[in-house]
């Protein structure tokens, strides 16, 4: 059995949505804030999926999209005013308004790889040519890299070559819809004109 209900926190004006089992845990959390920005879209398995396949950036970058959830975690003083039973198509409703709200965010300032940090990395092979889809980018780190095709010159033969290391920067964490898996989307940070090498990091 699931069970649905909402809670807000009286004068901060903060509204949150709960979707949990009938033993108590946590399935899906939306969180709004008093303007209605959505603080939170949260799912419980998602979140358990990503921790146990990618360690603790798993979950840190989730919670940089996703925002951090509340359940079970306010204290006494500060706790939530009486449950609200909501029907399932109301809690959906919440859910998706607060999902796409976290999505249309964009650029995400919080977690390990906030949008606009700066790092380096080695351009991996592809199973496709060069000119389409983009690069796959090695961060040296149990998520990957890629850089859409948009930021990269026109012509292929004028992209960086497999094992290149370049600087790049963080333009957003995607976590693919099929697979849940997070993809952090980069940009290179300076691009030569055609024929020319690309620039090496500077160091730091």
């Amino acid at each position: 059995m699931t069970r649905w209900f909402r809670s807000g926190s009286g004068e901060s004006g903060a509204d949150r949505w709960f979707e949990v089992t009938d033993a108590g845990q946590l399935l899906r959390e939306a969180g709004f804030g008093p303007d209605g920005s959505a603080q939170a879209a949260v799912s419980a398995p998602d979140l358990a999926g990503l921790r146990e396949e990618y360690g603790p950036l798993g979950g840190q970058l989730y919670a940089s999209v996703y925002g951090e959830s509340t359940f079970g975690v306010a204290s006494q003083a500060s706790a939530p005013s009486p449950e609200e039973p909501v029907t399932a198509e109301e809690f959906e409703a919440s859910w998706r308004r607060a999902r796409q709200y976290r999505h249309e965010l964009g650029r995400y300032r919080s977690g390990p790889l906030p949008s606009g940090a700066r790092v380096t990395g080695t351009i991996a092979p592809s199973p496709w040519p060069p000119g389409r889809t983009g690069l796959r980018v090695d961060l040296g780190l149990p998520v990957d890299g890629f850089v859409d095709v948009l930021h990269l010159p026109r012509e292929g033969a004028d992209w960086p070559p497999v094992d290149r290391v370049l600087e790049f920067e963080v333009v957003t964490v995607l976590f693919m819809p099929k697979s849940r898996a997070p993809q952090i989307r980069l940009r290179p940070t300076a691009t030569p004109r055609p024929g020319e090498p690309w620039p090496r990091p500077a160091p730091r």
